[in-house]
């Protein structure tokens, strides 16, 4: 594709709320030709000392601190003076003077959901001038064939996202088969709909965590897994064929001062190499793909042994995630 120019002519930033009544930060770009793009940024429950900085107001008085105000001040104020005019096709150059703008490692003076938000618009809005989907403009950037990954959907919640309920964070499901995205998050549904439908007739609580997930307290990690199994055969379909299992333990939030990783729901605390046990363990008994954060952040060697041991078998995702136990 012939590279084309695209000014931006404004951007305008504003408060919202995401999904979990939180403000964050939505941006809107337009540019000469009057393509608009618009993004917001609302975070996740877990976020870790690595990660780049959400800047919040603080005020204890609006949204118990977590305001976006001043994020948005920055975008409305020295962002948008700084980019207005400049060619919002350069992706990699728009980026790279936010970086140099806010000046700090985790952008802690612009803030990060400010400058994300901004990213992304511009992006949205370039690949609306070009009559692109947004995944097509973000393929052209990093030079690769465009595809859509499957979705990996909660189905049962606990840790930060259900106030503790399960020790585990999340048990999400993964269509292996699908042939199209509406075909994938139909097959989800129908475990969805199924989980729902055992919790229900197990006397277990159908309540949602904050992430959408069922939220039926079971004890373990093993009873989880169980569930996920029953509620894939139920809804029709094969478990490791139809429909796998992704797991994000959040194992930074377990993390003791002890060094010990507590599973309070269960009422034991694990060592490192105990964790990693009890993860091949759940690996060898059911069809499990994916498992993100099952060690803490820090926590360099336990990470070199899990991949050791299962980086050929699944994928393993690392991600930050805050020490509170």
């Amino acid at each position: 594709m012939v590279a084309r120019t695209a000014a931006i002519r404004t951007l305008h930033a504003r408060q919202i709320l995401d999904s979990r009544g939180r403000p964050t930060v939505e941006v809107d770009a337009i540019l000469d030709d009057g393509s608009f793009g618009r993004a917001s940024v609302p975070s996740g429950a877990s976020t870790g000392a690595a990660e780049a900085h959400e800047l919040r107001d603080g005020d204890p008085a609006r949204y118990a601190g977590l305001g976006v105000q001043k994020a948005v001040a920055n975008v409305n104020g020295e962002i948008a003076r700084a980019l207005t005019r400049t060619d919002g096709a350069a992706q990699r150059r728009l980026d790279g003077r936010l970086r140099e703008l806010d000046g700090t490692p985790q952008l802690e003076r612009l803030g990060a959901n400010a400058t994300l938000a901004v990213s992304l618009a511009v992006c949205r809005a370039v690949a609306a001038s070009r009559g692109q989907a947004l995944y097509e403009r973000i393929a052209d950037l990093v030079e690769v064939r465009p595809t859509l990954p499957l979705p990996m959907t909660n189905i049962l919640s606990g840790g930060l996202h259900a106030d503790g309920r399960m020790d585990v964070q999340d048990f999400l499901a993964v269509p292996m088969r699908a042939a199209s995205l509406e075909e994938a998050i139909h097959l989800i549904a129908r475990v969805r709909s199924a989980a729902t439908e055992i919790s229900r007739e197990r006397g277990l609580p159908t309540l949602l965590a904050d992430e959408g997930g069922l939220s039926p307290g079971c004890e373990t990690g093993r009873a989880a897994l169980k569930l996920m199994v029953e509620s894939i055969e139920r809804a029709g379909l094969k478990p490791g064929e139809d429909i796998s299992i992704a797991i994000d333990v959040a194992a930074s939030t377990l993390k003791g001062t002890d060094g010990h990783y507590c599973l309070a729901r269960e009422g034991r605390k694990l060592s490192g190499e105990a964790m990693i046990g009890m993860i091949e363990a759940w690996v060898r008994d059911f069809p499990v793909v994916s498992v993100e954060d099952g060690l803490d952040q820090e926590d360099w060697a336990g990470w070199k042994v899990l991949t050791e041991r299962l980086g050929s078998k699944l994928q393993l995702v690392g991600k930050a995630s805050p020490t509170a136990c």
